[in-house]
Formats: structure tokens, sequence, C-alpha cells
């Protein structure tokens, strides 16, 4: 790792590359039409009362910022023996019950967004496991290629 470049930073660079990939996913449920109900980019410019475009742009400050800043400064000290996905899965799992009993209430789906119908959980739950995973497999990456 070069001298001066803090885990904070790769943390960002780490969730700016995981957040791209999951908008691909994002984008493909959403031109597929599947769950119509749980696309997140709508739900987030409506809870905040705005529109699309600050959807997408919370959407990546949330995931490079708070996720991938999070992410390098307080559980990559936790890392023994670069297993770098494994408190990354340990944060998407705490990102995923924050938005269940936060976000999805506000939004009007509900806690566990159970309004949304009993699939939106599972799904929600499977794009922040594998958010977390990627981010600490992508921080990892770039760690040792440095």
């Amino acid at each position: 790792m070069e001298e001066g470049v803090s885990t904070v930073w790769i943390g960002m660079l780490a969730g700016f590359i995981a957040t791209a990939v999951l908008s691909v996913f994002m984008l493909m449920q959403s031109a597929m039409k599947l769950m119509p109900q749980m696309q997140m980019i709508p739900i987030l410019a409506s809870v905040m009362g705005t529109n699309r475009v600050m959807g997408w742009l919370v959407h990546f400050l949330m995931g490079t910022v708070v996720y991938g800043g999070f992410y390098g400064w307080l559980f990559v000290p936790a890392v023994n023996d670069y297993e770098f996905w494994i408190p990354g899965l340990a944060l998407g799992l705490i990102g995923w019950l924050l938005a269940m009993v936060t976000v999805m209430p506000i939004a009007g789906k509900g806690a566990f967004a159970m309004n949304a119908g009993v699939m939106a959980p599972m799904m929600s739950l499977l794009m922040h496991v594998v958010f977390g995973v990627l981010l600490g497999w992508i921080y990892g990456l770039i760690v040792t290629m440095s």
C-alpha cells in the first residue's frame, strides 16, 4: 500500500466500485420489471421528496462515503489474514437491518418492507450481502495490488 493512503480512502474507492456493480444489477432489475415495488432509487427519491437524479446521487454517496469509508475506518483494523470479505458481509448485514427498520417504514413499505411482499426483505438482504462481500473483496484486491 502506498505511504499516506489511508484505509478510509481505499474503503471509499472499494465502496464506489461495489456501488457501481450493484447499480448495474439494480438497472437490470428495473429493466426486467422485477419487484418494481422495491426499486431503491425511486424509494430514496420519495423518502427525500426529490427526483431520481438525487436518488442516484444519494445511493452513490451512501455506498462510497458511508459504507466504504466506514468499512475502511472501523472494519479493516479488525481484519486478520486479509479476509476482507468477512467484515464486508457483516457491514452488509448491518446496513440491511438499518434499512429495514428505518428507510422502509419511512417509505411506507413497513418494517422489514413487509408491505411490499414477503420477497422484498429477502431481495434486499441478498443485495446488501452481495454489496458487502463485494466491498470487502474489492478492498482486498486494492490492498494486495498496491
